[in-house]
């Protein structure tokens, strides 16, 4: 089954009130998805390590074996970040990654890029987090 990661749908940020990063992903799949699937996002500091991440079913309740050839599914998840991440000044570091997993035997989804180059563990980048506006 082939599922498209569109991209993301506004920049991230993170509100520095309520240390809360959106990240707002867009999904198309391509055919008929067989399996039900669900998300995972996560924030990576400047080693690799996970320090805050997401776990769900696309858009909440948007089960994936209902999705239909071509529909276009936005999907908003909500990270926490420690509160020193929060307050950094410099955020070019953190990488945000997502990708769908089997959440009954928690198999990752192959993923490659629009070339068809194979992606490490699933996991698409998303890019790095920008600065929170002023």
């Amino acid at each position: 089954s082939e599922i498209a990661l569109v991209g993301l749908s506004s920049e991230p940020r993170p509100d520095p009130v309520t240390n809360l990063l959106y990240v707002d992903i867009v999904w198309q799949p391509a055919t008929r998805i067989s399996g039900n699937y669900k998300v995972f996002v996560h924030l990576l500091d400047n080693t690799g390590a996970i320090i805050a991440q997401s776990d769900a079913i696309p858009g909440g309740d948007k089960v994936t074996s209902r999705w239909s050839a071509g529909e276009v599914i936005l999907d908003r998840h909500t990270l926490t970040l420690p509160p020193e991440v929060a307050l950094s000044d410099n955020l070019e570091g953190y990488q945000l990654v997502a990708g769908l997993y089997d959440s009954i035997g928690m198999q990752r989804l192959s993923a490659r890029t629009p070339d068809g180059t194979d992606v490490p563990d699933g996991r698409v980048p998303l890019g790095s987090l920008s600065q929170p506006a002023p």
